[in-house]
């Protein structure tokens, strides 16, 4: 595998710190087979599993020690090691989960478009027709063709963005529309037809012949895929995956020679104290030391309103919320009974 970034780290142990505790403690008690509960807006069976799964974990001051490594291949991302039996943090619960729990006392870097924005630079650089992964890595353009595909398809962004992953990791627009759940008969925009008809082509022709080291992710695929077909068509997002993570391994080591304390590890985004730092110096010590140019985004982790909306959805369900509001219901009958006995007692001795 090509080496943008040379870095000690196989594994890396990380301290989590749940704020919010209360949010895993509601939602770890929700009674999925509860009359009107839908589990395809709300949590379901697995979300449930992975919050008790953390909680057990979780020490008495709300911190969780993760461990991340790659996988057995060696190459690509950094996951939450299975030998060590605890998996669950923030790298794999909904996102939506994660904002509540951190509740703003935490903030994100966060590289922006990460894998186009690599693949359009190793295409220039190697001499690989990208007329429109070019275009599609450019901030505005990519604001465009969201909104083009959030209004043919009435969908949010997320589920925009969404569908260029797929088709950049070698997936199709119609494994989108299945996960969608949409009728089988619509079609893609030409800007998406066009995005992945020059996919397949560096896909299958010529990542193999021009980027170094391409075909380590070749066989790494081809070990886990039974076709070589297939291998080649997952290759591509593994491979990409691996630069991403060296270049997020550069932005780690920088944040902590400067003592900030990182958090989690997100894929292609730490969470990390929330303090004050300097954005253009590492964007700058990346583009130095990895040879790549980065959009990087630091943001407070602070849920939404669409957040919190969500999270009240589930309090009918949750028989731990309904124990906490039973106990606080049968405390103010206390605290207003003895108020009310004292001002009695008050008004008779006066």
């Amino acid at each position: 595998m090509a080496t943008f970034y040379e870095h000690t780290h196989t594994s890396t142990s990380l301290n989590e710190k749940y704020f919010n505790r209360s949010v895993l403690n509601d939602m770890s008690t929700v009674k999925l087979n509860s009359d009107n509960y839908d589990d395809t807006t709300l949590i379901d069976k697995e979300d449930v599993s992975k919050i008790q799964r953390m909680i057990k974990y979780t020490k008495l001051n709300s911190c969780n020690s993760v461990t991340y490594k790659k996988k057995e291949y060696g190459i690509g991302r950094f996951y939450p090691d299975r030998e060590t039996k605890n998996i669950y943090g923030y790298q794999n619960i909904k996102t939506a989960i994660r904002r509540l729990v951190i509740d703003g006392k935490l903030k994100s870097l966060d590289l922006v478009n990460a894998h186009v924005n690599i693949l359009n630079q190793l295409c220039d650089k190697y001499n690989v027709y990208h007329d429109s992964v070019k275009h599609y890595s450019d901030e505005d353009n990519r604001d465009v063709v969201l909104g083009s595909i959030m209004s043919e398809y009435s969908v949010d962004r997320g589920n925009a963005k969404k569908m260029m992953l797929i088709i950049t990791f070698g997936g199709s627009f119609e494994t989108w529309v299945s996960e969608q759940k949409m009728n089988k008969n619509v079609i893609p925009l030409q800007v998406v037809s066009d995005y992945y008809d020059e996919i397949q082509l560096i896909m299958n022709h010529f990542a193999i012949n021009h980027f170094p080291g391409y075909t380590t992710a070749v066989k790494a695929m081809e070990v886990k895929m039974k076709k070589r077909k297939d291998a080649f068509r997952s290759a591509l997002g593994l491979y990409l995956q691996d630069i991403e993570s060296q270049i997020i391994m550069c932005l780690y080591d920088s944040i902590c020679k400067k003592e900030i304390k990182v958090h989690s590890l997100i894929h292609d985004e730490l969470i990390i104290d929330n303090c004050e730092i300097d954005m253009d110096e590492l964007i700058s010590e990346i583009k130095t030391k990895t040879s790549f140019d980065v959009l990087l985004e630091s943001k407070p982790v602070t849920p939404s309103e669409s957040d919190l909306k969500w999270f009240d959805a589930h309090k009918p369900f949750s028989e731990h919320l309904q124990r906490r509001n039973k106990g606080l219901t049968t405390n103010m009958r206390r605290i207003f009974y003895h108020t009310a006995k004292w001002y009695a007692v008050s008004l008779w001795v006066f």
